[in-house]
């Protein structure tokens, strides 16, 4: 049976107050069973499981005061109930509850009024002063006089929400009526309500009717519109209201592709020039009470953009209801004013428009209620305001509170950087670190030796010398400078002996001297010897020289004597004074005494044998040791303290160390971030006048501090951060321009997974959908207004109605979004000066359009500065950087000296090319390599921009051109059948192409490693690039190892290069850390023949009563289950309880069709996204190609669920890795293995029927008298038959045999048969 019930779907969040709510449905007498009401139940946003929850409820006919009971049922996170006939039975108002119960706790979860219409007007007569006129004076007696007693003592009487309803239009009737926009056309018999569009295409709106099109080489969108037509396009849609005096209804459209026109009833509300602008149109005269129609004419008459724009309603359209008879409170606007200067300061300002619509002059009284992220209540405030009737007032309310959590951005190195600090190094004896975070490891930590004596001591001075820690120890004490410490003890075998020298030396002390001495470097976990230390001794071979003084010398191997130190340096001998010691380059040393002839060797040996005689001399070369383990492991364990850590040696010693600091400012506490970026409150507004109270909507807004330097870059909450951006374009591959949450959601998931923090909308302004996704996943926004001003870059662009409706556009985006907590800054336009196709400006056209739109948005929104991106320095440039507040350059060679009095960017950056899989340039295909070595003349490869924009100290940062492939733009290629373009770090199916690797290296700090390219190849020599973020690599193959490289070895593409001759097999990637251990690896095998396809999922379940697609990967593997990397086999997808919505490769010059179900993979791989069809049980998706095992997969229907992500494969043994056995069986030889004709004697033209059985064989060759007369073709395997006359007899007899062959392989050929052939 099928099911017709209408289903009304509503939610409800456990930790918000219940909201009454008007249902705007049409409930008619006689109806039966016909509305089912579902709930899905969350808590803090989160699903429910209503597990063993009972669901029940009633209805209650206010008119009569019956109540009907209602029983329902509870499946995962959704209550739903079915209203029974008795609840149409009477005509009149109703209310409608629907309640829980657990065990003894019973929650009221819906409540919402309603009203039965009388299915006939016979009906009416029926029902006893329903509506007569008496009844009707009756019961406003009663309530006047009601009214009247609940004033005298003070109580509200109403408390009624302001938005009533907001009904999603999402089915509408289709009809496209040229794919080429006629201007000449004006019919509007469409938007008649009785117009008959039974013939018309039922369509799920958002809807993009040019993604469904064929490409069209000749299409007017050329190649910047990716070759897909436009054209003029009718929808229609109808809805029911229950039109009552004292509300307002209104059309709300987030964005119609191009121009469009909106009818009600027939009657033109409106019409909007710019494709991507909300826009809502007030129908309340239009509607009438009961069934209206909804009519949309819109046009896109290309060529109107210079990417892929998509056509018809391709974004949310709702109808509002609100409450309009009382104060109306519009454009509510949240600022947190002190959040720059005090993190801790969350005092709140709350600006909205009050409008009257009470009739006559008000006094209102205002309350602001904050909510934080989990729903409580945080903070209140009052305003008051006296508003004449019919006028409009801004009033605002400022509500204290104190220590909010900030919203901040899913970045994996800020994230690291809030929990663990920065990493800060200090050094001294002792050292302290300030404002250490608690109980994190030490960081490096450094020690080296030096002497206690000051200075070289000269012959009238000795001083002893005595080395740091001469006992043989060293110890290090970390304290919190009170009670609490730890210590580390080293054993030094000759302590760490230093030697003061002028310059030059490894170690300078707090006090400026120079040293060469012995050093514990921790980091490298090694004791570095410097020093020496020598016994002089009486046997060693002295030598006595001198002119003036006598002078003994002795010569050492393997040091540096220049540096040399003496225990003693004063001695009497025989009554003179032994002097300072005499060096030399040569390695000698000697001691002198202060008079010539007075000493002998003798005497200075006998010295010798009487003094303890030591020398302290550099070495040649220095020698490192490797520390005992259980040093390291003491060390290691050695923690901080908060706010002070003290570090001290003990013996004089010098020492450096680095620790963990907060990076958060001292009046931010890290308590203020939590670990999901989506903090997030709500704003909601009362306005009582009166005894009546109306409650606005609650606005979704953050707590969040941005700051721009000219000198040092962009700060986030006081932290300095990166901008570490992509700009993107609109369309979503294969589903078009159709806005669609959970695509947003993946795209978003796919870049912030790179390390991209920041996004650029280009080049215009990006639907609701897409910027609510972005606050809730903590991603930064740059919102673009607009391309271009008043002059056009395409002949029929928005250029032709800018000067006279980019302010509907300015005000309705900024509007929408001002309180979006993603939103750092407004671009006013994108390269304004230039692709222009009427002329470029003059200098001061230019300035006065850039500041009028400059304007237009500041006097919206003072909070956030202006940008906009461009490039072709010179002319007039400097003049329109002197206006917006940050300056964003487009490419240029990464110039970032523009305008030095203001903070800078990159706002377009790169533009390198590349194909995912393919690593040569490919013209016959248009394919470029993957290699990171390809980019525009006006662009960089992606790591030169990378590296230098992350080295500029002032720059802001930078987003690169783009983060995803697009359709349209197929630069270089530029010409059929190019259609999409190459610029992309991650293809049109959301695959990564080997560059994303490169900016995950550079932009996260999970340790990775990645490889390219394939290991399936001919021969030759391969260039093998790692991209790594580790301390280093190494590369295997075939277990061999081909070479450790260390993050200095790190080439200018930020790649670990290697060439290395091609070996079928197994090739393995290692990364390590800087103690050597792996911590991350990439495999790449050798890949045989394609053998089946392999499916897989981005959800394992889909909620079926919303829009959320499923994204399908289609792998073309081998037999091992190895990717082919250079498949393109034709892949077919049907699907059983899902529509297909679209599929796609990714490759940039494939035109199979986007809405159709088939597509050949592109290396290896392609991509068919479905949606349920609404129906319970699960979608089965499956794949087949000819030749290949197919590939299923199935997704349930329940509450969404994304995929987990697998977990990391144990690492292998790189040195034996597994080996995939990549042969092919050999085939079986075509065989034909018996023969047999029905006569070997025959008469001219007779035929003879051969029986012949095949096997392994695709054709037969046909041998007469041993010579090929003719084939047969399309053979299959097992028995056949083949008919054969002769027309000459020949001498007499003829034979005939047969081979068998498959392709290029020949069988064996049958013996032949002897035929007789009689002449009659």
């Amino acid at each position: 049976m099928t099911d017709i019930t209408t289903t009304l779907t509503y939610t409800a969040d456990l930790t918000r107050p219940l909201r009454r709510m008007n249902i705007p449905a049409l409930f008619i007498t006689d109806a039966r069973r016909a509305h089912r009401i579902t709930v899905t139940v969350l808590r803090a946003g989160n699903p429910v499981d209503l597990g063993d929850t009972a669901v029940s409820g009633t209805v209650k006919h206010l008119r009569t005061g019956t109540t009907i009971p209602l029983s329902g049922s509870a499946q995962g996170s959704i209550a739903s109930v079915t209203l029974p006939p008795a609840a149409y039975a009477q005509p009149g108002d109703i209310e409608i509850y629907v309640t829980l119960t657990s065990g003894d706790v019973q929650n009221c979860i819906f409540a919402a009024t309603g009203c039965v219409f009388p299915s006939s007007t016979d009906r009416v007569a029926d029902v006893p002063g329903f509506y007569s006129l008496a009844a009707l004076q009756e019961q406003f007696s009663s309530l006047d006089a009601r009214l009247r007693a609940l004033e005298e003592i003070g109580i509200p009487v109403t408390t009624a929400d302001q938005l009533v309803s907001a009904v999603t239009l999402d089915s509408w009737k289709f009809n496209l009526i040229s794919a080429t926009a006629n201007t000449g056309y004006s019919s509007t018999v469409e938007a008649e309500a009785g117009f008959d569009d039974a013939s018309w295409r039922t369509v799920s709106v958002p809807h993009d009717w040019s993604i469904a099109l064929d490409f069209n080489s000749s299409s007017p969108a050329t190649y910047e519109g990716g070759y897909l037509d436009g054209g003029d396009a009718w929808y229609r849609t109808t809805v029911s209201v229950n039109k009552q005096n004292g509300r307002r209804y209104v059309l709300c459209f987030d964005g119609v592709y191009m121009e469009s026109t909106v009818y009600v009833n027939g009657q033109q509300v409106h019409k909007n020039y710019y494709g991507y602008n909300p826009f809502a149109v007030d129908a309340t005269e239009q509607m009438v009470s009961g069934v209206n129609t909804i009519a949309v004419f819109v046009r896109n008459e290309q060529p109107s953009s210079r990417w892929y724009s998509g056509s018809g309603l391709i974004r949310p359209v709702e109808l509002v209801t609100l409450l309009d008879d009382q104060i109306r409170m519009e454009n509510i606007r949240v600022t947190t004013p002190k959040l720059d200067s005090d993190l801790t300061n969350g005092e709140t300002v709350v600006a909205f428009d009050a409008v009257n619509r009470t009739g006559a002059e008000a006094s209102a009284t205002f309350t602001v209620d904050l909510y934080d992220p989990d729903g409580a209540k945080v903070g209140t405030a009052d305003a008051s305001a006296v508003i004449a009737a019919g006028e409009t007032q801004n009033v605002s309310a400022t509500v204290t509170y104190r220590s909010p959590k900030l919203w901040h951005i899913s970045d994996a190195q800020q994230r690291e950087a809030i929990a663990n600090g920065k990493s800060v190094s200090a050094s001294g004896n002792p050292l302290t670190c300030e404002n250490a975070l608690a109980g994190k490891p030490l960081g490096a930590l450094h020690v080296w030796g030096k002497s206690t004596q000051d200075g070289v001591p000269t012959p009238t001075a000795p001083v002893p010398i005595v080395s740091a820690g001469d006992g043989g120890t060293v110890t290090v004490t970390v304290s919190d400078g009170a009670n609490n410490s730890q210590t580390l003890t080293l054993q030094t075998p000759n302590a760490l002996p230093g030697i003061p020298v002028a310059s030059s030396g490894n170690y300078t002390d707090e006090s400026g001297q120079h040293w060469v001495c012995d050093e514990v470097d921790f980091a490298r976990r090694v004791r570095v010897q410097r020093i020496t230390k020598i016994k002089l001794t009486s046997s060693m071979k002295w030598t006595k020289a001198g002119n003036n003084v006598d002078r003994y010398f002795c010569t050492f191997d393997g040091i540096d004597a220049a540096g040399t130190f003496c225990t003693h340096f004063s001695a009497a001998i025989n009554g003179e004074t032994v002097g300072g010691i005499a060096t030399s380059s040569s390695n000698i040393i000697g001691f002198a005494y202060a008079e010539r002839g007075t000493t002998t060797v003798s005497d200075f040996k006998a010295f010798l044998d009487a003094n303890e005689v030591y020398i302290y001399v550099p070495l040649a070369t220095p020698v490192e040791t490797a520390l005992p383990s259980a040093e390291i492991a003491a060390y290691k364990a050695l923690t901080t303290y908060a706010p002070t850590t003290v570090i001290s040696v003990s013996g004089g010693a010098g020492m450096a160390a680095s620790y963990q600091q907060s990076i958060l400012p001292s009046n931010a506490p890290a308590a203020l971030l939590t670990a999901s970026p989506a903090n997030l409150y709500e704003a909601q507004l009362s306005a009582k006048v009166g005894n009546r109270v109306q409650r606005s909507k609650r606005v979704t807004y953050g707590y969040r501090s941005i700051r721009f330097d000219k000198d040092t870059g962009f700060y986030l909450n006081g932290i300095h951060t990166k901008l570490k951006g992509v700009c993107v374009h609109h369309d979503g591959g294969c589903i078009g321009a159709a806005e669609n949450r959970s695509a947003i959601e993946r795209q978003v998931d796919i870049l912030t997974n790179m390390g991209c923090n920041a996004i650029r909308l280009t080049h215009n302004p990006f639907g609701a959908e897409y910027l609510d996704v972005c606050q809730r996943k903590g991603v930064l926004l740059v919102e673009e207004l607009f391309d271009g001003w008043t002059k056009s870059k395409k002949q029929k662009d928005f250029g032709r109605y800018f000067a006279d409706h980019y302010a509907e556009v300015v005000t309705s985006t900024i509007r929408r979004d001002w309180n979006n907590p993603a939103v750092i800054m407004w671009s006013l336009g994108n390269e304004v000066r230039t692709n222009l196709t009427l002329g470029d400006y003059s200098s001061s056209e230019i300035v006065n359009v850039c500041t009028m739109v400059n304007s237009a948005v500041k006097a919206l929104d003072s909070t956030r500065p202006t940008t906009m991106g461009n490039n072709a320095p010179g002319g007039n440039l400097a003049a329109l950087m002197a206006i917006v507040d940050v300056v964003g350059i487009n490419y240029n060679s990464n110039n970032q000296t523009y305008q030095t009095d203001r903070p800078i960017y990159g706002s377009e950056t790169t533009s390198a090319l590349s194909s995912r899989g393919v690593y040569a340039t490919d013209s016959a295909n248009m394919a470029y390599p993957s290699y990171d070595n390809k980019a525009v003349s006006w662009g960089n490869t992606a790591a030169e921009t990378v590296n230098a924009y992350l080295s500029s100290a002032r720059s802001c940062g930078h987003f690169v051109w783009t983060g995803f492939d697009y359709l349209g733009e197929p630069t270089e290629w530029n010409k059929y059948p190019a259609k999409s373009s190459y610029f992309g770090i991650v293809d049109t199916c959301g695959f990564p192409k080997d560059i994303y690797f490169m900016y995950q290296s550079m932009w996260d700090s999970r340790p990775m490693v990645h490889m390219l390219p394939h290991w399936t190849h001919e021969s030759g020599n391969i260039d093998v690039w790692l991209y790594s973020n580790c301390a280093s690599v190494e590369l295997f193959l075939n277990g061999t190892s081909l070479g450790k490289k260390a993050l200095s070895q790190r080439g200018t593409k930020n790649q670990y290069a290697y060439t290395l001759a091609y070996a079928a097999g197994t090739i393995v990637a290692n990364g390590y850390d800087a103690s050597g251990n792996l911590i991350a690896q990439d495999i790449q095998y050798t890949a045989g023949a394609p053998a089946k396809l392999a499916l897989s999922s981005d959800k394992t379940a889909v909620n079926a009563a919303s829009d959320d697609l499923v994204y399908i990967t289609c792998d073309v593997l081998d037999k091992n289950g190895t990717l082919c990397p250079n498949a393109d086999n034709s892949v077919t997808f049907t699907v059983m309880g899902g529509t297909i919505i679209g599929t796609d490769n990714g490759h940039g010059a494939n035109v199979e069709k986007l809405s159709g179900s088939t597509h050949a993979a592109f290396s290896g791989k392609c991509l068919c996204v479905v949606k349920h069809d609404g129906a319970s049980g699960a979608m089965k998706i499956t794949a087949t190609a000819n030749g290949l095992t197919a590939g299923t997969i199935g997704v349930v229907k329940g509450e969404t669920t994304i995929a987990a992500t697998a977990p990391a494969a144990s690492f292998v043994d790189a040195t034996n890795p597994p080996m995939r056995d990549v042969s092919e069986p050999a085939e079986a030889a075509p065989t034909i293995s018996a023969i047999s004709a029905d006569k070997t004697t025959a008469a001219l033209n007779e035929e003879i029927t051969f029986t012949l059985t095949v096997a392994n064989t695709t054709s037969i060759r046909v041998y007469i008298d041993g010579s090929v007369n003719r084939y047969i073709y399309d053979v299959t395997d097992g028995t056949m038959t083949y008919k054969l006359s002769f027309t000459d007899a020949g001498s007499g007899t003829r034979t005939v045999a047969f081979e068998p062959c498959r392709g290029d392989v020949v069988g064996a050929k049958t013996a032949g048969m002897v035929i007789t052939l009689a002449n009659s």
